[in-house]
């Protein structure tokens, strides 16, 4: 009785202060997503904060996993230990420790993005996520212009502090063949990661279904962001969702009676051609050559995600793959599921991309194009992907969610 009065007045404690837990998952899984280039031994700083993240849901009473998603986590999980077995007894180069670590990333990362969804969803807090996300998102490109900055001024203002726990060669921001052109990656150890990680903003503030509304001059800085990447499959992806964006039919149909609209989509043009006026020398290296690089075949990044990741995959073992965690490290998500995990996790991944696009297509189609940019579908990034995609994209809500 003793033991079931000191539960009820843990779990009413933390009722009491729902708010500050909220405020906290929601930093904690902003600042993974931002961190997760930042490493400490073998373990990123997203790694460590999924686990601190795991245990306040826990002992705040918060950690909250419906059976239909019980079901669905122990199914993934099943054949994942079920292709661990496989590997162990009848593939020679599997090594069982990298196996089993690569089950317990992805068991951690499964079960604190489920229980994070559902936390977001029961206290209908997609809108304190969206602008806690932008926040951060706003901190981290300021960070970035402040690094350019601190480098054209060559290292007249402190920097150094920013990239303690990642790269700090300078291959990792010059671009390449010119010695006087920065690249931004801010805390990310490439600028193609930044990209990935603010084409992720800038889609589910656009594709979102809960008609958050997004100030323009942010959009704005995040376009800018992403163009001083100089990233060319992140500036592609970024093209692209302002394709899907403003030039889809229900975009033009939700237009008929809202003149604002058009304003803000004439001032997006305005602006975008005033930045490409004033940056054309730099993008006709960047963009323009590369291009043409591409298309001739001399561009050894292009080819590396579309055809090189393809590379590692053992037709000796085609069912079971070579094991997880067991391929290096490649661009292509597609390419690490069937050459690690084999052809059925190859294919669930395959309809999974084709649900993502049938409950919301744009975003949808967003996720497929990130699962070409960036590999490492052992890293959090791909699982905060994920959950922001179920985060938003319903319309209300009564939908029907996981």
């Amino acid at each position: 009785m003793q033991q079931l009065s000191m539960k009820k007045k843990w779990v009413d404690f933390n009722y009491a202060f729902y708010q500050v837990w909220e405020n906290v998952f929601i930093m904690i899984m902003c600042l993974a997503f931002v961190l997760s280039d930042w490493m400490i031994g073998i373990f990123s700083f997203s790694d460590y904060l999924f686990g601190a993240l795991f245990l306040m849901m826990v002992l705040s009473n918060n950690f909250k996993i419906r059976p239909k998603q019980y079901k669905w986590l122990i199914i993934v999980l099943t054949i994942i230990v079920f292709n661990i077995l496989q590997n162990y007894f009848i593939n020679d180069a599997f090594i069982l420790k990298t196996g089993l670590a690569g089950l317990f990333k992805i068991t951690t990362y499964a079960v604190v993005i489920t229980s994070f969804y559902n936390f977001i969803d029961r206290h209908s807090l997609e809108e304190k996520l969206m602008k806690s996300m932008n926040i951060t998102a706003l901190i981290v490109c300021l960070i970035g212009f402040y690094i350019s900055l601190a480098l054209y001024t060559n290292g007249n203002l402190p920097y150094e502090f920013f990239w303690h726990f990642t790269r700090t060669d300078s291959i990792s921001y010059l671009f390449e063949g010119s010695e006087n052109l920065y690249r931004i990656r801010s805390l990310f150890s490439e600028p193609s990661y930044l990209g990935y990680y603010l084409t992720i903003i800038l889609g589910v503030n656009l594709f979102n279904k809960q008609n958050i509304k997004t100030n323009i001059l942010f959009l704005l800085l995040l376009i800018l962001t992403i163009i001083s990447t100089f990233s060319y499959s992140s500036i592609g992806i970024m093209m692209l969702i302002l394709v899907l964006q403003f030039f889809s039919v229900e975009t033009f149909k939700n237009m008929k009676h809202k003149k604002l609209d058009y304003f803000y989509i004439v001032l997006t043009l305005i602006a975008l051609g005033i930045l490409i006026f004033i940056t054309k020398d730099i993008i006709q290296v960047t963009l323009i050559d590369r291009t043409s690089d591409i298309l001739a075949g001399k561009d050894s990044s292009a080819s590396a995600r579309l055809l090189e990741s393809w590379q590692y995959i053992n037709t000796n073992h085609l069912i079971s793959g070579n094991g997880i965690g067991h391929t290096p490290d490649i661009w292509n998500v597609y390419a690490y599921f069937l050459s690690d995990l084999g052809v059925a996790a190859f294919l669930g991944l395959v309809l999974f991309s084709g649900y993502l696009v049938k409950i919301n297509y744009k975003l949808g189609i967003l996720f497929i194009a990130l699962n070409f940019q960036k590999g490492g579908y052992l890293a959090a990034p791909f699982y905060i992907l994920i959950v922001l995609i179920f985060i938003f994209a319903y319309k209300k809500k009564s939908d029907i969610r996981l």
